[in-house]
């Protein structure tokens, strides 16, 4: 279901820990003259990460002259569904933003385009033939802005070889045993991740994978499952994230089992969650591999500038930018999403038409937080 702009930034729970969010304003345009951008999340509002994303996308496309209505939660009958009713109203959008969805995602399209509005994929997007067949027949999908979720899942090792490293934590054999918690098993960004993984398992013999598991991306299940794997599995150095959601559930998980996360055993995570900064500062946790959470922000800018009549961005297929906090720069970074006034952001400075110089669009999320 649907809800108003304000409320759903409010209700972004992910952005307690930047507050300054809920100051985002309409704008000064009039309400006629507006663009309207339909974004269809997998993820319900209450999950951090997908609300938090959706929050920060509202104030983007608010500072551009656009509104978002949002729609939570859905399977892939209830987007197929939800899609069909908006695309049949009188006053079509200006821009849709969904998630791949494997084996409906091309329909979805034939659905766009037909009416001629402007799509754009994020954080999971097409991929092989299916990706050259869409560039080749949809003139409205303007593309995919998706996390580089295989080079995140080695950075997320490769943390994690190098925590392990800096505190001697090894087996008498001298090799790294590590559990890997990683999403669903039938989600591409958790394939991805998973390659990465297994990249830096070839790239680094002492790391020893004990387990790979897949969970439901929830707390409660990376914490169930780890439990049952450290009976299987109690001489363990490090863990290995797919998500930062599962931290609430690998930490207790972990002092149950007597461990002492960041002592005997080292984690590395992604997400940038607002309770995986806080275990790096509490010196639990190495490394947060983040900032894909923009890419509702990024999408926002691609729709603006098609919005305004750029009709050279068909076909953007690019990774949105991510960088790895660790204990020396979890304060700055913390600081700096805490006192950013996302609706303060000049957004247009990311824009092709503000920018026509701009040959190709530069997302940076340092530039974004000023550093």
């Amino acid at each position: 279901m649907a809800r108003s702009y304000r409320s759903r930034l409010l209700m972004a729970i992910f952005f307690s820990l930047w507050a300054s969010a809920t100051t985002a304003l309409a704008g000064d345009q009039p309400i006629a003259e507006r663009g309207h951008i339909v974004m269809l999340s997998v993820g319900a509002e209450e999950n951090p990460f997908w609300g938090g994303l959706t929050a920060v996308m509202e104030v983007a496309a608010g500072g551009l002259g656009m509104d978002v209505e949002a729609f939570y939660g859905m399977n892939a009958e209830h987007i197929e569904a939800t899609l069909t009713e908006v695309l049949a109203r009188d006053k079509k959008p200006d821009g849709i933003v969904f998630s791949h969805i494997p084996g409906l995602s091309m329909k979805l399209l034939e659905k766009t385009e037909a009416r001629q509005v402007p799509t754009v994929m994020i954080n999971s997007g097409l991929t092989g033939d299916e990706q050259s067949l869409a560039a080749q027949r949809f003139d409205y999908w303007l593309g995919q802005i998706t996390p580089p979720d295989e080079q995140i899942g080695y950075l997320v090792g490769q943390h994690l070889l190098d925590a392990a490293l800096a505190k001697n934590l090894t087996d008498a054999a001298g090799q790294i045993n590590i559990i890997a918690l990683s999403g669903a098993e039938r989600d591409l960004p958790a394939k991805a991740r998973n390659a990465g993984l297994r990249n830096v398992l070839n790239d680094a013999p002492q790391l020893h994978l004990l387990e790979l598991i897949s969970t439901d991306w929830s707390a409660d299940s990376a914490g169930e499952n780890l439990q049952k794997s450290l009976e299987r599995h109690p001489n363990v150095q490090g863990i290995w994230t797919a998500s930062g959601l599962m931290l609430a559930g690998i930490l207790p998980a972990l002092e149950a089992h007597g461990k002492t996360p960041g002592d005997d055993v080292v984690i590395s995570t992604l997400g940038w969650t607002e309770g995986s900064l806080e275990a790096i500062k509490a010196g639990k946790v190495s490394a947060d591999v983040g900032g894909h959470f923009l890419e509702g922000a990024w999408a926002a800018v691609v729709l603006y500038d098609h919005w305004q009549g750029v009709a050279s961005n068909k076909n953007i297929i690019m990774h949105s930018p991510v960088v790895t906090i660790g204990h020396d720069q979890v304060q700055k970074y913390r600081n700096a999403l805490r006192e950013s006034d996302w609706a303060r952001v000049n957004w247009e400075q990311f824009s092709r038409v503000q920018n026509p110089q701009l040959e190709e669009y530069f997302f940076a999320i340092d530039r974004l937080l000023g550093f």
